[in-house]
């Protein structure tokens, strides 16, 4: 078995599941809205400090809500995020569920790539009077779920200076939404050096297990910049059956919560950090492993070319691996003929790639990856082709590889601690 698809998921470790499995077999985890559960509570906060310990901050500068994925965390900052008539900005280079963001707000912005370098790195002259209550919301991943591209981290400071400002004519105070969700897997998000308004995360990509389990991080001077107004159980200090009158748990995670937490899952959280903890694997080891891992594949696909001469792979990137600061450890690529024509992913023949690794035991992914900004400007998809494309019956998540000889997606391969050279070759 040859496992390289850890942007997806990435694999849990046997010790791992025995120790939790070991866990919930010794105690009793009860509701934690039940009175006799003073064990679970505990256990639940232990794991919030092992989160905030894991990026470097302290429950006096954010605090953890835990949340049913990356996409939950997203889609709550939408929901209860006050826009006041103000922009939802983003990377094009940015997840499904930050599109679906846009539906929160009156006015949204794409910035292509090229524009982000170019407009943040040149703080704007604040004047607060001229931002009429405004709030702006800048999205973007910490690291690209497509090409592994890492994208610099110092736009927080940039955003919160008001470096958007720039392309508007009414000045909005300005947020960060940093979607750590694929960064966090293999890399050191740091929120003493810098610190962002909002983080998603997710932890299967981190430890594999368990699934259906992520984070928002809100960093705690920016809390006011939310507000709920759905509610549930748990979430409330009193609310009266016949009238519309509510009063809050005072602390943001119990405010946002709602339900009964996961809180199995929760607990077996903490033997992810003490397995990696215990193989003294810190995440800027990872970091670097994982990187030097796809830097050598990156090479090799590089240098392989038909007996013709043509190129085996069209690969999709940013940089060329020269540094584990700007690029993480993601390879996208197509693979051609010799005649220079694709090879579509899932055609259901031997020398296809999707059929093939399905046959070797490989475990990859194809398709756009729920990146479509990405995709489309790395194959190169303007707004009628896709269309077309469309019309002709491709849909995301489908197999139909190639309409009219051009690719629909591509493939991608991505490695974690557990990978070795050998899954290269």
């Amino acid at each position: 078995l040859c496992y390289l698809d850890h942007a997806g998921a990435t694999l849990y470790s046997e010790k791992q599941l025995a120790n939790i499995f070991t866990d919930l077999s010794n105690n009793i985890y009860s509701n934690p809205h039940s009175h006799s559960s003073e064990f679970t509570k505990d256990a639940v906060d232990i794991v919030r400090y092992k989160v905030l310990s894991f990026v470097k901050t302290s429950p006096d500068q954010y605090s953890v809500i835990f949340t049913s994925g990356a996409t939950h965390a997203l889609k709550l900052i939408g929901e209860t995020f006050e826009f006041n008539g103000g922009t939802l900005a983003y990377l094009e280079d940015n997840h499904t569920s930050v599109l679906g963001m846009r539906k929160f707000a009156s006015n949204f912005r794409e910035l292509k790539v090229e524009e982000a370098f170019n407009v943040l790195s040149n703080p704007a002259d604040s004047n607060s009077e001229l931002r009429n209550g405004k709030n702006g919301l800048f999205v973007y991943p910490a690291q690209s779920n497509f090409a592994g591209t890492k994208y610099p981290l110092s736009w927080i400071k940039t955003v919160k200076c008001e470096a958007l400002n720039h392309l508007f004519a009414t000045p909005e105070n300005w947020y960060t939404l940093l979607d750590a969700a694929c960064f966090a897997s293999t890399n050191q998000l740091d929120l003493h050096q810098y610190q962002p308004d909002f983080i998603s995360i997710s932890f299967y990509k981190i430890f594999g297990y368990p699934t259906g389990l992520g984070a928002l991080l809100v960093k705690r001077s920016s809390e006011n910049a939310l507000t709920k107004t759905y509610f549930g159980g748990g979430t409330v200090l009193m609310a009266l059956s016949a009238q519309n009158v509510m009063i809050p748990k005072p602390i943001i995670y119990e405010q946002f919560e709602d339900g009964t937490i996961s809180f199995l899952s929760i607990s077996s959280l903490r033997h992810g950090f003490d397995i990696l903890q215990t193989l003294n694997l810190t995440p800027d080891l990872i970091s670097l492993h994982t990187f030097n891992v796809a830097k050598y594949t990156f090479a090799n696909l590089m240098e392989m070319h038909h007996s013709n001469g043509t190129a085996v792979a069209e690969l999709y990137h940013d940089t060329k691996f020269e540094s584990v600061k700007t690029q993480g450890s993601i390879i996208n690529f197509n693979l051609k003929r010799p005649n220079g024509n694709y090879v579509g992913y899932s055609e259901v023949k031997f020398a296809t790639v999707l059929h093939f690794a399905n046959l070797n035991g490989v475990h990859l992914r194809t398709g756009c990856f729920c990146n479509p900004g990405a995709c489309q400007k790395y194959l190169k998809l303007d707004p009628d082709k896709v269309q077309n494309q469309f019309e002709a019956g491709h849909v995301c998540g489908d197999q139909h590889d190639l309409v009219d000889g051009s690719p629909t997606g591509s493939v991608r391969i991505s490695f974690g601690y557990m990978s070795t050279f050998e899954d290269a070759d």
